[in-house]
């Protein structure tokens, strides 16, 4: 294999499972690439998922051209890493100055990539930022970037969330409360629990500290590989506090459940 890999097998399976692969643009991703060129005043900013053997991009480049060979994706070498990945001059770059896409068009001499991480250790692609000269980035802005891949992360789990076959669906009314619909009253699966997070914009923290369980009890409950199962009460615990936030709940058939109540 002409390049690095880590933990392929599992990071391949989690791609095709978002379902996001050679489908047609969408607006919540070309927003976001968008805010990206805006923010950081870059002419490319990207959001790509790397596959096997290739990098396909999802938006942010010309539509005629989408896709390109994963030995020649600089996403390739984002995907290694857990944090922001930024090579100020490509030609100074061992990895990145033979390159074709920097010896040739469009001469991308700056690159920075954000890893679009899924789940610990599962990175998919990256939202990156591309110049054709040399620049750099600050501390902040690279934590700018990597809140901008995390909201990316967001807006695929509610894709999913919206495209399950277990009967999720999600509703953000304009000022008013977010809906999601559960194919079962007292089940929230991994898929579900990312979903609501992305709506309220809550990290992994914000809804341990909020539901008053353990921050492991949230990473359990969205692995969905997890051996270890939460107890009733914590769930219990989650879903009324995603309730008390503004999170409704619904059968397939559109009936609103009742509210749960927060155990004592």
């Amino acid at each position: 294999m002409p390049y690095p890999v880590v933990n392929e097998p599992a990071r391949l399976q989690a791609l095709h499972d978002l379902q996001i692969l050679d489908t047609p643009p969408e607006d919540a991703f070309h927003r976001l690439t968008q805010a990206a060129k805006d923010l950081f005043d870059v002419p490319y900013a990207l959001i790509t998922f790397v596959d096997e053997d290739r990098a396909w991009i999802k938006t942010g480049w010309p539509v005629d051209y989408c896709e390109s060979k994963r030995e020649h994706s600089l996403c390739n070498y984002t995907i290694l890493h857990e944090t922001v990945l930024v090579v100020s001059d490509t030609l100074k770059s061992e990895e990145f100055r033979a390159n074709p896409y920097v010896c040739g068009e469009p001469h991308l001499r700056f690159y920075a990539g954000a890893p679009l991480t899924i789940a610990p250790g599962i990175r998919v692609g990256a939202l990156c930022l591309l110049d054709t000269k040399p620049r750099s980035l600050s501390a902040s802005q690279v934590e700018d970037l990597q809140g901008l891949a995390q909201v990316v992360v967001g807006e695929l789990w509610l894709r999913r969330a919206l495209g399950s076959a277990s009967g999720v669906s999600v509703v953000m009314g304009k000022g008013g409360p977010t809906n999601l619909r559960f194919s079962v009253a007292t089940h929230v699966s991994s898929v579900q629990i990312r979903a609501a997070r992305a709506l309220l914009d809550w990290t992994i923290v914000d809804l341990a500290k909020a539901a008053q369980v353990s921050i492991n009890t949230i990473k359990r409950l969205e692995d969905s590989e997890s051996e270890k199962t939460p107890r009733a009460t914590c769930v219990a615990h989650i879903r009324s506090t995603l309730e008390e936030a503004g999170v409704r709940f619904f059968d397939q058939s559109g009936v609103a459940l009742s509210t749960s109540r927060r155990p004592r």
